[in-house]
């Protein structure tokens, strides 16, 4: 969970795309200490971004927001962007994007973690 929930957005468990440039310490704290959980995390959010995150044209999101319970994605929105939850985009969002899936394959050298 990136922010806290937010009843006036209805958000329950928002996740934004700025998380992608978190993948990066996780891999090396993996790297510095061996402990496998830090690589688990960091595949593990990336596997999930890429499904729920980007659309089928490869534009994301700023914010996923989920069930806290079930893990289901409820909706995708925005909070910094165009207004639009279906189209919006933000260029930062993209670039924190892309440089998180480079680092992801920097480090696995696999084309899906």
């Amino acid at each position: 969970m990136s922010w806290n929930p937010n009843q006036k957005r209805n958000w329950k468990f928002p996740v934004i795309i700025d998380n992608m440039m978190n993948l990066e310490m996780l891999l090396e704290t993996h790297r510095w200490t061996g402990d496998s959980s830090f690589y688990k995390v960091a595949v593990n959010h990336a596997n999930t971004t890429m499904k729920n995150q980007y659309r089928k044209d490869y534009s994301c999101s700023h914010v996923v927001d989920y069930d806290p319970v079930t893990g289901v994605m409820r909706k995708r929105d925005w909070n910094n962007g165009d207004n639009d939850p279906a189209t919006a985009a933000w260029s930062r969002g993209q670039s924190w994007g892309l440089y998180g899936f480079a680092f992801m394959y920097k480090y696995t050298r696999k084309k899906n973690t």
